[in-house]
């Protein structure tokens, strides 16, 4: 199964949900995909989804999972590393208006340079990167991205 998670932003996330949608309408992706839209607007025709659940639920949901798809909140990024998950990030970008800025595109940098995730900024590349089954061997320490996170945030607000 395939948990696709855009998180609790004011904005929609259209963009990524309409994408994953359509590679399912299309028979490009064939397993189940289940997508937490939260408040978009495009709502999805051919994969399970819902609005909002709790955290319990939802921590459930990355754990069954076989490739998590999130946009580049923190929160939803550990979860998936704490199940050892293969993780596809999707920024979600300014120039969209998904969001006040683009923090989440330089988090996904950062952490895609040692290959704790797959990083997406073209939403044409995400076939490839659902399709390659790609499974990471985690190397870290089980606080090591907290402090890598928390030396990032340091930076940012200099």
């Amino acid at each position: 199964m395939i948990f696709v998670t855009v998180g609790t932003s004011k904005f929609s996330f259209n963009r990524l949900i309409k994408k994953i949608d359509e590679l399912v309408g299309k028979g490009k992706i064939k397993e189940e995909v289940i997508i937490q839209i939260g408040h978009s607007t495009y709502i999805p025709k051919y994969t399970k989804w819902f609005r909002f659940d709790s955290y319990e639920n939802m921590k459930e949901l990355t754990k069954k999972c076989r490739i998590l798809i999130t946009h580049g909140g923190v929160g939803s990024i550990l979860t998936g590393l704490m199940f050892k998950k293969t993780i596809i990030a999707v920024p979600r970008m300014k120039k969209f208006k998904e969001h006040i800025d683009d923090h989440q595109v330089e988090l996904i940098k950062e952490l895609s340079k040692d290959g704790k995730i797959i990083p997406i900024f073209d939403l044409n590349d995400i076939e490839n990167a659902i399709n390659k089954k790609i499974k990471f061997k985690y190397k870290t320490k089980k606080n090591f991205l907290i402090k890598e996170i928390k030396e990032y945030i340091h930076k940012i607000n200099k």
